[in-house]
């Protein structure tokens, strides 16, 4: 784990006192240094971790701490007004630097969540889908223990978008992550790979529990689409590796095989699998 991954992993309060000690460091360096060789601009190192790690408050305590750092470090003061004028302009500027740079970071998550998220649904997209496979099953080589996913698509929903318009299709899309969402553990994760076609990742999970789980999702399916008045049932590929392979495209591949095994068996069924290989 890089730098980066680490501190943004870290807690806020840790974060502000890492901040805060390197605003010392640069402080006693600066005494140690003497008169005639200024440091301030170094003090911009650890606010702007702080502010952009540690998001608005962190930075702010530690422009806090800048600011009364580099007061301490200068000279006595030849004119009392000037140097608070002066500390009071580097405290302002601290405190502008650290909340710009915690409205970059904010706008960076939000922009990182969108990118990895359907707009339609709210589930996982696609390719953040296939990126938590892959790091789920090198987790699962490593540690051993199984994986299991599951491929649902929406039989008959064509049907929905020529009888009811596609507002009606948005609609069923919706519903339908809004009903397994409650229905699955915060450990597993709800994909929209695209179109009417939907993926469940069970981590950790082998036949028994994930077949269970399916079953109370389609049922809680069923009664939302009977609801809603909509023709739509769902053919479910339920596929567990004991050994998952490396390739995300592999895994979903073969649950959508199963899927297709589903519809070809007459549709609104489950075929469920174990892949020992």
């Amino acid at each position: 784990m890089n730098l980066h991954d680490r501190l943004r992993r870290t807690s806020r309060l840790t974060v502000a006192a890492l901040g805060v000690i390197g605003v010392a460091l640069i402080a006693a360096a600066d005494k140690a240094l003497g008169e005639g060789i200024g440091v301030h601009v170094f003090y911009l190192l650890p606010i702007s971790i702080a502010a952009f790690y540690g998001r608005g408050e962190a930075g702010v305590t530690v422009s806090v701490f800048g600011a009364i750092a580099s007061f301490w470090t200068e000279p006595p003061p030849a004119d009392p007004v000037a140097r608070f004028w002066e500390t009071t302009m580097r405290l302002g500027t601290y405190t502008v630097l650290s909340l710009a740079l915690s409205r970059l970071r904010e706008a960076l998550d939000h922009e990182q969540v969108l990118s990895r998220t359907d707009p339609l649904t709210g589930a996982a997209n696609r390719r953040a889908f296939y990126e938590l496979l892959e790091r789920e099953s090198r987790r699962a080589h490593r540690q051993g223990g199984p994986l299991t996913l599951a491929y649902i698509d929406l039989d008959r929903f064509k049907l929905v978008n020529d009888r009811f318009g596609h507002a009606a299709g948005d609609e069923v899309l919706r519903t339908v992550a809004d009903a397994i969402a409650p229905s699955i553990r915060a450990a597993d994760t709800l994909s929209r790979l695209g179109g009417d076609e939907f993926a469940i990742l069970f981590p950790d999970t082998d036949a028994g529990p994930a077949d269970a789980a399916l079953r109370k999702i389609d049922r809680v399916l069923s009664e939302a689409m009977a609801k809603g008045g909509w023709p739509v049932t769902f053919s479910i590929g339920l596929a567990t590796f004991l050994h998952p392979p490396l390739s995300a495209f592999d895994m979903i591949r073969k649950a959508d095989e199963l899927m297709y095994a589903a519809k070809l068996g007459g549709r609104a069924r489950i075929q469920a699998a174990t892949i020992a290989e």
